[in-house]
């Protein structure tokens, strides 16, 4: 038995030992560079670097958005993908659907969501703050790092996005104090669409399901890149699909440039 619990002993320590000295890579891309073109900057960190070592070892440029910008791992990533693929395999399913029961606009919005979150590129999210000032003084906004990250960062971009069912331009000019049901007030919804009901998506990640009606007294402010997609009528859809909005704006919120 003492035998044993040695051998225990020495196995844990050696264990404790390596992911106490594990290494993190960092890979960092700058505003408009994508994966396929030389990274901006790559960092090795070693003996068990934290998230605020990653961001004190990297060249920043200067006007980043801190909001927008993510560190994701090739797990997050993937996940994210995965999510992806159900979205569209969900979608053909509904426009299959709308398409046998003689629903002409059930499928058009259904073929229109199909062709756009097929042309997304999506990445994952390991930490919903990145502002270096916060990360050095919060304990738990400052999680220790291990493998492999890529760093994508943002600037801030002065528009919001309008996306789904829904006419007019994709992107406006951001004004400040505008809520976001503000910023449909002169567009048309699809026949189709939920016109109870938007999505925001924020730069940072957070999803909200916000009331469209006009006399709604829920204010929500887009942020800067911020944005506000129009959906499916979810009391059109089936039980099983009753999610696919807010999927969607998953999608939306984890989306990068292309």
């Amino acid at each position: 038995m003492y035998r044993f619990n040695t051998l225990a002993a020495v196995l844990l320590s050696a264990l404790f030992c390596s992911q106490a000295m594990a290494d993190a890579r960092v890979q960092i891309l700058y505003p408009g560079a994508e994966l396929d073109e030389p990274p901006g900057q790559a960092v090795t960190l070693t003996g068990s670097p934290r998230l605020a070592d990653a961001l004190a070892n990297v060249k920043m440029p200067a006007e980043i958005d801190w909001v927008g910008s993510r560190i994701s791992t090739p797990a997050a990533d993937a996940a994210m993908q995965q999510l992806q693929q159900q979205v569209l395999k969900n979608l053909n399913d509904v426009m299959l659907t709308a398409e046998r029961q003689h629903e002409p606009e059930q499928a058009y919005n259904a073929r229109l969501l199909l062709q756009m979150i097929s042309r997304l590129h999506v990445a994952g999210r390991v930490a919903k703050q990145l502002d270096p000032d916060w990360v050095r003084i919060r304990a738990e906004l400052n999680p220790r790092l291990e493998g492999d990250y890529t760093l994508r960062l943002a600037v801030r971009q002065p528009v919001v996005y309008v996306i789904g069912l829904t006419n007019g331009a994709e992107s406006v000019a951001l004004q400040p104090g505008l809520g976001a049901v503000d910023y449909l007030a002169e567009r048309d919804w699809f026949m189709g669409a939920e016109s109870r009901a938007l999505y925001l998506c924020q730069p940072d990640g957070h999803i909200e399901r916000l009331p469209a009606e006009y006399w709604s007294t829920l204010h929500r402010e887009p942020m800067p890149g911020a944005t506000l997609f129009i959906g499916l009528d979810e009391s059109q859809l089936p039980a099983q699909y009753q999610r696919l909005n807010y999927q969607i704006a998953t999608l939306l919120a984890a989306r990068i440039a292309s």
